[in-house]
Order: structure tokens, then sequence, then C-alpha cells
């Protein structure tokens, strides 16, 4: 949890689960989902692409999370994959930061062991790439890979004036110093096991927030995910427009909750 290492409080928002008691006694107005496509990269291009066209089918905001460099293999360099940038610009949905290289040497957390210096220029050159590119005329949200966070990681961020931060937990408004405290509908652990053991912990989830009159619902959609979790999601998504939850891009977060 970020509270362990922010070094100032911040406002919380609490727009997660309530006690059943409370959810029947105060039924929220104003309900949200964020839905956002995770390991946008070249190594996933026809999982991308089905990702998208099925969220556009549903007729919902979404949000690519695109991974500059993945790997650090010159092959997943978004740089020399133009058709597959071209076809993420022409859904015109917003595009976030999710890392640089998100796995290197094996190692899924690229940030964690990383120095001050380090972590700003991984994050400036994943800038600089997604310039190179022609995407994000001006990115300012940073999904961290497997949403892990750091306190140099934070710094860094606030230096370049990015303006949310997303972890499993919450969504961090840097330039108005609050937290919103919502977790996340994730499909993918890094095993086919456990993969599969999370599409009925999932729907179990799912319903619990449903029932719960959970303010904020988030979906996280993987390439990785178990070849049935889409089919799960879009049942969700669905389920979730016909109760009236609004879906937003994480800068209309922003807007609402700053």
């Amino acid at each position: 949890m970020t509270e362990y290492w922010l070094n100032y409080k911040m406002a919380t928002i609490d727009l997660g689960d309530r006690p059943q008691e409370e959810a029947e006694k105060h039924v929220l107005k104003s309900k949200f989902a964020i839905v956002t496509i995770h390991d946008v990269s070249p190594a996933y291009t026809n999982r991308i692409i089905n990702f998208a066209n099925e969220l556009e089918n549903l007729k919902v905001p979404y949000n690519f999370a695109v991974i500059p460099y993945f790997n650090q293999e010159e092959k997943y360099d978004i740089r020399k994959n133009v058709d597959l940038i071209e076809k993420v610009k022409g859904y015109n949905q917003p595009v976030v930061l999710h890392g640089l290289y998100h796995e290197h040497n094996g190692d899924i957390e690229e940030f964690r062991d990383l120095n001050f210096d380090e972590t700003q220029n991984e994050i400036k050159q994943g800038l600089e790439i997604f310039s190179e590119a022609g995407i994000g005329d001006k990115v300012e949200v940073f999904v961290p890979p497997t949403w892990t966070i750091n306190k140099r990681t934070m710094q860094v961020l606030v230096e370049l004036g990015f303006s949310i931060v997303e972890t499993e937990d919450e969504i961090i408004l840097l330039k108005k110093n609050t937290r919103l405290k919502t977790n996340t509908l994730n499909w993918d652990q890094g095993s086919k096991e456990l993969n599969t053991t999370l599409l009925d912990i999932n729907k179990r989830s799912y319903r619990s927030k449903v029932m719960g009159n959970t303010q904020m619902v988030r979906i996280a959609i993987h390439p990785k995910d178990h070849e049935h979790a889409l089919v799960d999601q879009k049942e969700m998504i669905q389920g979730l427009k016909d109760i009236n939850y609004t879906f937003l891009w994480y800068k209309d977060v922003e807007r609402l909750f700053g």
C-alpha cells in the first residue's frame, strides 16, 4: 500500500465496496468504471486489436496502457511498429505510460531496484519514445508495471509533471494531493493456473461490487488473460452499462475528483 512510503498526507476518498446495510440504505447516484487494456506492445498486437474491437462494439470509453520498448527487445520498440501505433491512434482512446520495458532481464517489477536517476532516465526515455512514435501529445498518466510503485518513482513522476498514478488499490491524483481508494478486477497473475482460478474469483468479486453499490469499478484487461476472461469482461462491462455506471478516461477522474 502506498501509505507506507508516502511521507505526506493526502486527502482520501473511498470509492470501494460498502457493507451491505450501507449499500441498501444509500444508493449512490454517481457510479463510475474505468477499463484499461494493459501491456499494449507489438508482442501482443493481435490480442490488443481484438480487445479494442470488442470494447468499441460495447461503445464505452477505455484506455491503452502502452509499453514503449517491451523487454528491451528491438522488435518490440513501438517506433518500429507503425501499423500497431496507427491502429491504436485510430481508436481515439487515450494512451498512458506503462513503464519503459515492463519486463527486463526476467524482472516484471521494472522500477523496484532503480535509484532516482535511473528511474528518471527510464521514464524520460518512455516519454521520448512516445513522442517519436507520434502518440500522446502530453502523457500525464503513469500505470506502473504490476502496479508496483515506490517513493523514488513517485518523486520522479511529480518532477516530470505527471498528474495521475494508478496502483492496484487506488488512483493517486498527484496535482490534487488526493487518493481514490478503489481496487481492480485483474485476470493476470502470471501463470495459467492462477489465471484460471481468477475467473471464478473475479465473478464473485464483480457480483459483490455491484451488490455492494461500489462507486468505482476498475477492469484491467491483459494479453495473457485466460482465454475465457474476455467473455466475462464483456458481460461485466455490459452489466455496468445496464445499471448506469459512467465509463471514464483517466483524465476524467482528475476533473471529477480533483
